[in-house]
């Protein structure tokens, strides 16, 4: 494991960002019928909250937004082709992640919460609490020194804003992308969940339930 870098300010904001759900994912989305893995970007985008799932970074950070995002395999298609366009063998990933996990096969987060096998230190360091979360921090190089800095430099800055009561600025960093996808519009065969459209981020915005930032 890496020395640590420099200690940052600590603040219940700031340790959130980088918090790994102790609870599985619970899909809410089924699409079905799509023979083209990527037309699961939509879905995909909407169920893990426009982040990636693996290293927490959100489309908002990237100055290209969902474009340095897509679509990756917990099973890899290398290890079983029959689960190449299965839903929820489909997770949302930032390309950084998707290129570093190539083949290897890790937890999967609707079967287990990441945050029982690893955590974000206020640092910025990847602590493994299990030998599961050792193998996804080699996986996903989520020590990478460059990864660590943004990081605490992430970490720093919505402290500051916290204890500055900057609340635009929280909003803007820690706020739902413009280009929420309309679910319901999109064509595949059928959906094994369809009510988990009225729950997506474009319909509760449009019902007025969508917080500022999450």
């Amino acid at each position: 494991m890496p020395p640590p870098g420099p200690m940052t300010m600590s603040c219940e904001t700031g340790r959130s960002v980088f918090a790994y759900p102790t609870d599985a994912h619970i899909r809410r989305h089924g699409p079905i019928g799509y023979t083209h893995y990527p037309s699961f970007k939509p879905w995909l985008r909407d169920e893990f909250s426009f982040r990636c799932v693996y290293c927490l970074l959100r489309e908002r950070w990237y100055p290209n937004g969902p474009d340095s995002f897509g679509v990756d395999h917990v099973v890899p298609k290398s290890v079983e082709l029959t689960l190449v366009c299965a839903y929820d063998n489909l997770v949302y990933a930032c390309n950084r992640c998707n290129s570093a996990k190539l083949t290897a096969q890790v937890l999967d987060p609707c079967v287990d919460g990441l945050g029982n096998h690893l955590r974000i230190e206020d640092n910025g360091v990847a602590t493994a609490l299990t030998k599961e979360g050792e193998y996804a921090i080699d996986a996903f190089n989520l020590n990478d020194a460059r990864l660590q800095k943004y990081r605490r430099e992430v970490i720093n800055k919505i402290c500051r804003w916290e204890e500055n009561d900057d609340h635009e600025s929280l909003t803007w960093d820690l706020g739902y992308p413009s280009s929420l996808p309309r679910l319901d519009i999109l064509r595949c065969k059928s959906n094994a969940r369809p009510e988990g459209i009225s729950e997506s981020h474009f319909d509760r915005h449009s019902r007025g339930e969508l917080p500022d930032r999450y």
